[in-house]
C-alpha cells in the first residue's frame, strides 16, 4: 500500500504496516533477513533473503516473481531511475531488470554484507570482506578498487560532489574519490 511501513524480521518475514500500525499481510521469506525492503515508483517491493532469493511483491501481497542467486541476499536492493534494480548476493553483484531477468552478474572476490550505493554518474560502488571498495560501471564492469586494509561491512554513502564516504573494521572513516583517498 502507498501508505504502508515495510518491515523485515530475522524470523524471514515481509510485514507491511499500516499507518495505524495494523499489520495488513504477512509473507515467509524462507531465510533471515538482514536488511531492508526497497519499494520502486510503481509499489513493487523487493527483498533478498538467505534462502539465496531476491523476491518482488505486489502491493497486495502477491509475489511477482523470485530470482535464484544461488547466494545469500544479505543486502538491500538499490533501485534505479530507469527501474534496474542493484544488490549483491554472496560475491556476486547483480543488475536485475524489474521483471527479474538478469542484466548482468559480475563476480566478486569476497563477500559483501553492504548495500550498493550509485554514483551520480551512474557508477556502482560496492564494499567487501576483501578490505576493497570497488566501483563498476552501471554494467557491472569494474572501474577502479581501492584496499583499505580493514573489512568495510556498511554501505558506501554518497556525498553532494560525488564523493565516497565509508567505515571500516579499522575504526576509520574513509572519504575516496576517482580510485585515491582524499583522507
Amino acid at each position: 500500500a502507498a501508505s504502508a511501513l515495510y518491515a523485515t524480521t530475522l524470523a524471514g518475514e515481509l510485514v507491511p504496516l499500516g499507518v495505524d500500525g495494523a499489520v495488513l499481510w504477512r509473507k515467509n521469506l524462507g531465510g533471515r533477513v538482514y536488511s531492508t525492503a526497497s519499494v520502486a515508483k510503481d509499489g513493487t517491493i523487493y527483498v533478498g533473503s538467505d534462502d539465496g532469493h531476491m523476491r518482488a511483491f505486489k502491493e497486495s501481497g502477491d509475489e511477482a516473481w523470485k530470482f535464484d542467486a544461488k547466494e545469500e541476499v544479505d543486502t538491500g536492493v538499490l533501485v534505479r531511475g530507469d527501474g534496474t534494480l542493484v544488490f549483491t548476493a554472496g560475491k556476486s553483484l547483480y543488475g536485475l531488470r524489474p521483471n527479474g531477468t538478469v542484466l548482468f552478474r559480475t563476480r566478486l572476490h569476497r563477500k559483501s554484507f553492504a548495500s550498493v550505493a550509485e554514483l551520480p554518474s551512474g557508477q556502482l560502488v560496492v564494499a567487501s570482506q576483501d578490505h576493497h571498495v570497488r566501483v563498476f560501471s552501471s554494467t557491472g564492469e569494474e572501474r577502479w578498487d581501492l584496499d583499505l586494509g580493514a573489512d568495510v561491512d556498511g554501505a558506501p554513502v554518497i556525498g553532494d560532489g560525488g564523493e565516497i564516504y565509508v567505515g571500516t573494521d579499522g575504526r576509520e572513516v574513509v572519504s575516496l574519490t576517482e580510485g585515491r583517498v582524499r583522507w
